[in-house]
C-alpha cells in the first residue's frame, strides 16, 4: 500500500508541473471584461438623494439573461446602495438594452464608485462588463456652519426623594376646592329651581278626582279622548288609594284587583267595570256613546268614587 501512495503523489506533482505553463494561455483565451461607462444625469445631489444612472448594453437577440450585482438593495461600494433597476429592451433586434438605475448615496464629498461586474448571457458567448461611474461630489443637507453638533454625554442625575409632603398638601387643597365648588353649584342650582306648591292630587285626591271626572264630561272632547283620559284618571286614583299598580293593569286585571278591596259595598265594582268597558269601546273600537250612555257612565263613576271615599257610609246606604 505504501508504494502505491508514493506513486499517486508523484503523478500529481508531474501533472501540476505540466499544467502550470498552460495557465497564462487559459487566461488569455477567456474573454476580457469590457469597460462600460454609466451615464449620470447632471445635477447637484445631496446626502441621501437618489441619483439616476443609465447603462446601455448591446443586445442582438430577445433571449438574454443578466448576471451580477445590479439588483435592488445591493450595495455599490461602501457608501452607496442600488434603490431601483428598470429594464427597457429594444423593440427590434439588434438593438440596445437600457437599464435605468437609481443609486442612493450615504456619504458627502467626493464619492468613488468601484467598477460593478455585469454579465450578459445570450445564445452565444457570454459578455462580461465592468460598469464604471466617475467620482461624484455629494453635498451635505445643511451648510457647513449649520451641521448638528454631537449630542452631549448624559450627566448621571442623582435620585432625589419624592416630595410627598407637597404632594399630599396639593391633594388636600384640590379636594377642598372641589368640595367648595360643589357646594356653591348645588346652592345655585337649588336656588334656580322654582318651588312648586303641592298639587291637589297629592294633598286631596278625593277632591281632585271629582273635579277631573266632572271636567271631562263637561269639556268639549272627542269620545276617544274623553274616555281614554277618564280611564287613566280612575286608575290613577285607585293606585293612590290602594298602592296597587292599577295604571299598568288591563281591565280584567283591574277587576281582580277590586276583589282585594274588601271594604267596598256590593255593586261598586260593577259600576267601575261598566265605566271601564265603555272607555275601552270608545278608545279602541271608535264607539260613539249616546248621551244617555254618557250620563249613566258619569253617574256610575261618581257613585264608585263616593264608595271608595267612604266605604262604610256607602255600605249603610246600600243596606
Amino acid at each position: 500500500m505504501r508504494p502505491l501512495s508514493h506513486f499517486r503523489s508523484a503523478a500529481s506533482v508531474v501533472f501540476l508541473a505540466l499544467l502550470f505553463p498552460l495557465i497564462p494561455a487559459l487566461e488569455a483565451a477567456a474573454p476580457a471584461a469590457k469597460a462600460l461607462p454609466a451615464r449620470v444625469a447632471p445635477g447637484v445631489y445631496h446626502l441621501g438623494s437618489k441619483i439616476p444612472f443609465q447603462i446601455i448594453l448591446p443586445l442582438g437577440t430577445p433571449a438574454y439573461f443578466l448576471e451580477g450585482d445590479l439588483v435592488e438593495g445591493a450595495g455599490w461600494g461602501p457608501d452607496a446602495r442600488i434603490a431601483s433597476v428598470k429594464q427597457s429592451p429594444p423593440t427590434a433586434f439588434p438593438g440596445s438594452l437600457v437599464l435605468d438605475v437609481e443609486v442612493q448615496v450615504f456619504a458627502t464629498g467626493a464619492v468613488a464608485f468601484p467598477p460593478l461586474p455585469l454579465t450578459l448571457r445570450t445564445g452565444g458567448q457570454p459578455q462580461t462588463f465592468k460598469v464604471s461611474v466617475p467620482a461624484m461630489a455629494i453635498t451635505p443637507l445643511l451648510p457647513a456652519g449649520m451641521q448638528p453638533e454631537p449630542a452631549a454625554a448624559a450627566v448621571l442625575a442623582l435620585p432625589r426623594p419624592l416630595p410627598w409632603g407637597w404632594f399630599l398638601l396639593a391633594l388636600a387643597g384640590a379636594l377642598m376646592a372641589a368640595a367648595i365648588g360643589w357646594r356653591l353649584y348645588r346652592r345655585r342650582t337649588l336656588a334656580e329651581i322654582p318651588r312648586q306648591a303641592p298639587s291637589l292630587r297629592d294633598t286631596d285626591p278625593d277632591h281632585w278626582i271629582l273635579d277631573e271626572v266632572n271636567g271631562l264630561f263637561l269639556a268639549s272632547l272627542q269620545p276617544e279622548e274623553r274616555y281614554t283620559k277618564l280611564s287613566r284618571r280612575l286608575r290613577d286614583y285607585l293606585e293612590i288609594k290602594t298602592g296597587l299598580p292599577f295604571l299598568e293593569w288591563t281591565t280584567s286585571e283591574v277587576q281582580k284587583g277590586l276583589a282585594r278591596m274588601q271594604d267596598l259595598p256590593p255593586g261598586t265594582a260593577t259600576d267601575l267595570m261598566g265605566v271601564l268597558a265603555l272607555c275601552d269601546w270608545a278608545a279602541f273600537a271608535r264607539y260613539r256613546p249616546e248621551r244617555p250612555e254618557e250620563s249613566d257612565a258619569r253617574v256610575r263613576a261618581l257613585r264608585f268614587l263616593a264608595a271608595v271615599k267612604s266605604p262604610s257610609e256607602s255600605r249603610e246606604g246600600a243596606a
